[in-house]
């Protein structure tokens, strides 16, 4: 297993976490030898603030940063754990810096591998969206779905205020620790009772994969977290990968 697997984490560093935990479960391995080789990069400290970069109040961009960290890392394949990162202000430039360095890595874009799988399982399908500010102001996945027969359903603005605040709270936010408080719980409940119509739930922010489990929610869930792992091991050793 020559080919090294690379997490990008930090933007939270629980996220990450869960992506390298599913990666192995999702591993064909009989043993701890059999596994992939992966490496978690979580640079938690010097990455400037995406959302401020993008509502335009800062200018440094964090993907200039983020790929000088990554550069002395010599991996093969990378991934990050990130969705607001993918808006093309931020992923265009990390990629462009990253294919610069002395080992260019192969990248998985995380939202392009969600819409694969989408419009493998949910084709003409309605489903509800569930993420951060930046990430829907930017219309992330808006245009990735924009000429296709999925609908996508967003929160109104007080509801994405609300996920915003179960997000990132200082005190009590998912972001914070990787737990879910009693007051996100009960804004992120009352989110997802609003769509009762749709087809499926996708968790686009890479947080609410670690806490779905403890929500009340009838629909079936669309894990980026999960389909970002089953894409790295398809990557990098598509006969590892459990079917």
């Amino acid at each position: 297993m020559s080919k090294l697997i690379g997490i990008v984490g930090g933007m939270g560093p629980y996220s990450a976490l869960d992506v390298n935990k599913k990666i192995f479960d999702n591993t064909l391995a009989l043993s701890d030898k059999e596994h992939l080789n992966v490496v978690l990069l979580s640079f938690c400290s010097g990455i400037p603030g995406r959302t401020k970069f993008l509502m335009g109040e800062t200018l440094e961009n964090p993907a200039s940063s983020l790929a000088e960290k990554i550069s002395p890392f010599k991996v093969d394949i990378i991934a990050v754990a990130c969705h607001t990162f993918h808006t093309p202000p931020m992923f265009d430039v990390f990629e462009a810096d990253l294919q610069k360095s002395s080992h260019p890595s192969q990248i998985i874009h995380l939202p392009n591998a969600v819409k694969k799988e989408i419009l493998k399982h949910y084709e003409g399908k309605k489903i509800a969206v569930l993420s951060t500010v930046g990430t829907y102001e930017l219309q992330l996945y808006q245009q990735l779905f924009n000429n296709s027969s999925v609908q996508l359903q967003f929160p109104d603005l007080d509801g994405r205020k609300a996920i915003q605040e179960a997000l990132l709270n200082p005190q009590w936010g998912i972001k914070r620790k990787g737990t879910l408080s009693t007051q996100a719980k009960l804004l992120l409940e009352a989110e997802i009772a609003k769509f009762y119509e749709a087809d499926a739930l996708l968790l686009a922010c890479t947080e609410l994969p670690l806490i779905i489990q403890q929500l009340e929610c009838s629909l079936p869930i669309i894990d980026p977290n999960l389909i970002l792992a089953r894409a790295l091991i398809e990557a990098a050793y598509p006969q590892k990968l459990k079917r």
